[in-house]
């Protein structure tokens, strides 16, 4: 039997979206994973990736100039020192991980925010998950000052 091409457009968009909306849904607290010994750079790079999809999240108008761009800075400043830890096994590829990386998190993040705005209403202010990484990042970066 011949589907229409519609048809077949809509399921191969389905099953390309499904999944990182259930990989967003199932992000696992970051103090869990540092405590169960993530990747040394990951908390750092998991951060920059929440900073980040934040700031695409409310956009730089609604965030105001200065916030944002302190935002920017904070996720630069981090991805330098996750680059720098990963540059002795990465050697000259270590920036493009690094920020390869922030961008995916990122993406799972937002995917985050749109499931939770689309089901509660709010993007992030009912999220344990978004609570939880938000305290652990502040005390992440500000460690790192």
């Amino acid at each position: 039997m011949e589907y229409p091409s519609t048809l077949r457009a809509f399921f191969t968009v389905f099953l390309l979206i499904t999944p990182i909306s259930v990989l967003a849904q199932n992000l696992k607290p970051l103090e869990e994973l540092i405590v169960q010994g993530s990747e040394e750079t990951y908390p750092l790079v998991r951060c920059s990736g929440l900073y980040l999809s934040g700031l695409e999240w409310a956009g730089e108008t609604r965030m105001g100039q200065e916030h944002s761009q302190n935002v920017k800075m904070t996720v630069v400043q981090i991805a330098k020192l996750a680059t720098e830890m990963r540059s002795g096994t990465l050697g000259a590829g270590a920036e493009d991980s690094v920020y390869r990386d922030i961008r995916l998190i990122s993406d799972l993040y937002l995917k985050r925010y749109e499931t939770n705005y689309a089901s509660t209403g709010q993007a992030f202010g009912n999220d344990p998950l978004w609570a939880s990484d938000t305290a652990v990042c502040k005390l992440l970066f500000e460690s790192t000052q």
